[in-house]
């Protein structure tokens, strides 16, 4: 990462602010030579980093870990304010009870000690000569530990992690919140701050509580935990595949009732069905539910030769169905419109998706349904109808009686002449009795 970099630019890469003021005193006596004080200078910078990330964990996240470490540097410094001894338990601690460092972090901390030890107390030869520290090392020194420790977030400590993401997805679930508001909160409290190996032990546990756990608990807040089981699949979708490829066993345990939300992530990530990553009994378990149930027909958008035969495929199982839609399968509805509305604009067929929500709604057999699906599907999206969209949708509803005979219609009307008036679209309303 900083092969070639200067140091000045170097300083880019950290982290912590804070550490980026300090560390300006590691340029300053690089740049004037002085490499025994610039080598001491970078060894108290690292360990006020590692500091100041144990700050962070414990007033961001109540990490116990990092609250136990701090109060023990802080009895140490009280009971022997003259003593260095506090920054081997910094250290010590640090490795052996938090996720900051690796083994390897460790051994280039261990390295960096060693050299502050050379020239902080130095040895002197026979000759009555210090014992040299030359640009090159203490360059090495420099780039190492900014790659090592100070370009890295505080990691939480796994224990910590997974319960404390739960707790904040479930929050959301039970207060119906914005799940793309959701996902950016995870991402800055958790996600940019995990290294590769914790984020798969995250998905692993997370996957787990999606497709395996049948307490209420977990039923409440599946929807939610799915979505970000499938945040995470993309967000580091090359390591987590290959798990999935690596431990079978793991991740081919589904229970029935969690199948369609499986369905729902291969929606997202079709290679895992496409190119058979997940098992054979696991994919069959899928077709299963495919053909059974109209939300995971929906889901299965790889089922069919493109994205415009599927829009059609789903529009006539929704219509032959749509009695029985619910809030379940609105949501389904709504859910692979947006997953196939990118592809749909990378096509050209944004005005076909679009068809495909109004076809929906004009086969409404009630009032009941029609001020669902209404609310649900065409409201949300039809500030973006095309003239021709918006021209289907007035068709629609002077066909069905049961769009325009309910009393909600009125509304429904002015919404629609608003956004004709606004776009100035040439529509004849007078055509169009029932309207």
């Amino acid at each position: 990462m900083l092969q070639n970099s200067s140091l000045e630019y170097a300083v880019n890469y950290i982290y912590s602010p804070e550490t980026k003021e300090y560390f300006k005193e590691v340029v300053t006596t690089y740049n004037n030579g002085c490499y025994r004080a610039c080598t001491v200078v970078l060894y108290i910078v690292v360990l006020t980093d590692l500091m100041l990330k144990l700050r962070d964990l414990k007033e961001l996240y109540q990490d116990s870990k990092a609250i136990s470490i701090l109060n023990k540097i802080e009895r140490e410094q009280n009971d022997n304010p003259k003593s260095p001894r506090w920054e081997n338990i910094l250290i010590e601690e640090v490795c052996k009870n938090t996720s900051l460092l690796s083994t390897v972090d460790q051994a280039y901390l261990e390295n960096l000690r060693n050299m502050r030890n050379i020239c902080a107390h130095p040895i002197i030869d026979d000759s009555y000569k210090l014992s040299p520290m030359n640009k090159e090392t203490v360059s090495s020194l420099i780039k190492t530990m900014i790659e090592s420790i100070l370009s890295k977030p505080p990691y939480l400590s796994k224990n910590s992690i997974f319960k404390e993401m739960i707790l904040d997805i479930e929050k959301f679930s039970k207060d119906y919140g914005d799940k793309e508001v959701m996902i950016l909160h995870l991402k800055e409290k958790y996600f940019i701050k995990l290294r590769d190996d914790q984020l798969l032990e995250l998905f692993k546990n997370l996957w787990k509580l999606v497709m395996l756990c049948t307490t209420s608990e977990c039923k409440d807040n599946r929807n939610y935990n799915n979505f970000v089981l499938a945040h995470l699949l993309g967000y580091r979708n090359s390591i987590i595949v290959d798990r999935i490829k690596n431990e079978p066993d793991y991740f081919n345990k589904i229970e029935d009732e969690c199948t369609l939300f499986l369905v729902e992530i291969t929606s997202s990530f079709p290679e895992l069905y496409i190119n058979n990553i997940l098992s054979p009994a696991t994919l069959s378990k899928i077709d299963v539910a495919i053909k059974n149930d109209i939300q995971a027909f929906a889901f299965a958008h790889y089922k069919s030769d493109d994205i415009k035969n599927h829009l059609s495929n789903v529009s006539s199982r929704f219509s032959l169905e749509v009695s029985n839609l619910g809030n379940s399968e609105i949501y389904s509805c709504m859910v692979i419109f947006n997953i196939l509305r990118k592809r749909a604009e990378q096509n050209n067929l944004i005005e076909d998706a679009h068809s495909f929500l109004i076809d929906i709604y004009s086969h409404a057999c009630s009032y009941d349904k029609a001020n669902l699906i209404y609310a649900g599907i065409i409201l949300r999206n039809m500030q973006n109808f095309s003239e021709n969209n918006l021209t289907s949708l007035i068709e629609c509803i002077n066909s069905n009686g049961q769009i325009h005979g309910r009393r909600d219609h009125e509304s429904e009307k002015e919404e629609i002449i608003h956004i004709i008036e606004n776009k100035n679209f040439n529509i004849d309303l007078k055509i169009y009795n029932n309207f």
